[in-house]
C-alpha cells in the first residue's frame, strides 16, 4: 500500500463525512433524523445534512421480491403438497419501517410464509407430522 493513496483516501471519506448535504436519488426514500429522533420521510432531493446532529437513512423503493423456501404439507387424503411463494415488497412509510420493525423486510418475509401456511391448513390442508 503507497502511504499518499491511503492519505488520499482517508481524505476523500473526511469530505464526504462533513459534506453538508445529503441527495436523496430518484429510486430511494428517506427517514430524517434530527438529534438521534425521527422526524419525517423525505423524497428526491438535496438536504442540509449535519454530522452528529442530523441523519438521513435511505433504502430504495423498488420493489423487492423475495421467495419462501419449500414448505410440505400433507392433505387429509395423505397425498403431500410442495409450494413455494413469491412476494413483492415495498415500502411506504420508511419512518415506521426503521422505527417500529427490526429487520423489516426478514420480518415480512417470514410473516408471508406465516399467514401461507396457516392459509393452507384453514383450508384443510395439514403439515407433516400433525394429526389430521
Amino acid at each position: 500500500m503507497n502511504p499518499i493513496t491511503d492519505l488520499g483516501r482517508f481524505i476523500v471519506e473526511i469530505i464526504g463525512y462533513l459534506w453538508p448535504l445529503k441527495i436523496v436519488w430518484q429510486w430511494e426514500r428517506g427517514a430524517y433524523y434530527v438529534f438521534g429522533r425521527y422526524w419525517r420521510d423525505v423524497g428526491p432531493f438535496i438536504y442540509p445534512y449535519i454530522p452528529f446532529f442530523t441523519d438521513i437513512r435511505t433504502e430504495g423503493v423498488v420493489r423487492q421480491t423475495f421467495v419462501t423456501p419449500l414448505q410440505t404439507i400433507t392433505t387429509k387424503d395423505g397425498g403431500t403438497l410442495t409450494f413455494s411463494a413469491s412476494i413483492k415488497l415495498r415500502v411506504v412509510h420508511l419512518g415506521q419501517a426503521y422505527n417500529t420493525v427490526l429487520q423489516w423486510d426478514e420480518t415480512a418475509l417470514e410473516r408471508h410464509s406465516r399467514i401461507s401456511s396457516r392459509t393452507s391448513r384453514l383450508r384443510g390442508l395439514t403439515t407433516p407430522g400433525a394429526a389430521g
